[in-house]
């Protein structure tokens, strides 16, 4: 038997389903605003193992675009790509004793490496901001991947041992890959020899900031979960390392368009 009663208003359902859908859109984008990012810093490297190395810093930079959605009142998600560059300072002092003619002899050998690495990295950071949307201080902490674009590095090193000393400088290109051997390097601007970089970085970050209006100042401390080293290096010379750094980088956000505010505009 066809009941002839119908519940008020069920036509209606799918224009308020879609106007919810549709507003609920309109306000996300009202949240989203874009800009342009530049930073620098400074980058080292923390050595885990049988390293008798010291460790320096040396100095980084970033430069790439950047977003910001509004999730709340309180909170902000903020994401970005930039062209970065991370780098350190190595340096090895050692004492040892070797003939020369028959006769022990001590040496001393030295060495001073400066690495220089470029990323094409991707970023993320949740923000807390006390104070509310656009003003005061922030809370920051996130993650970030690299994938390696190019490296090199300078050596130098001396080394006395009696009458004889010998010193050699140079600067050399570094392949990013995981395997030794020729051809097995991978790189984006070429292989055909051995890996000496891992080719993917990435880690956690945290730290603070402060935001008036559309300007940002954001510093943070960035810590690498993933090792530097391909295997057989780690292998070859016992010890792991980690890219550290710190940056501070200031954000400038392009205004609201209009057309995405979410907000009517009336017509004259």
């Amino acid at each position: 038997m066809h009941h002839p009663f119908k519940l008020p208003g069920a036509s209606l359902l799918p224009g308020l389903l879609l106007g919810l859908l549709t507003g609920t859109a309109a306000r996300a984008q009202h949240r989203t605003q874009y800009g342009m990012q530049a930073g620098g810093g400074a980058g080292w490297v923390h050595l885990r193992g049988m390293a008798s190395y010291a460790t320096s810093a040396r100095q980084t930079w970033q430069l790439g675009v950047v977003a910001e959605t509004r999730l709340a009142s309180h909170w902000a998600l903020q994401y970005g790509l930039s062209g970065a560059m991370r780098g350190y300072r190595l340096r090895e002092d050692v004492t040892y004793e070797a003939d020369q003619g028959g006769v022990p002899t001590v040496g001393h050998y030295r060495s001073q490496d400066a690495y220089r690495l470029t990323y094409l990295l991707a970023h993320t950071l949740l923000a807390y901001q006390p104070a509310g949307a656009g003003k005061g201080w922030q809370l920051l902490v996130g993650g970030y991947a690299g994938l390696g674009t190019r490296g090199r590095y300078r050596y130098q090193y001396t080394d006395n041992w009696g009458t004889i000393t010998r010193e050699v400088s140079g600067r050399q290109r570094l392949v990013y890959g995981y395997r030794s051997g020729s051809g097995r390097g991978f790189g984006i601007l070429g292989g055909g020899s051995s890996a000496d970089i891992r080719p993917i970085d990435a880690g956690l970050q945290v730290g603070g900031g402060y935001c008036w209006q559309r300007v940002h100042v954001q510093a943070c401390y960035q810590v690498s979960l993933t090792p530097l080293l391909p295997g057989y290096l780690e292998r070859q010379l016992q010890h792991r390392e980690y890219l550290r750094g710190a940056t501070i980088a200031l954000s400038y956000f392009l205004p609201y368009s209009p057309k995405h505010s979410g907000t009517p505009v009336a017509l004259r």
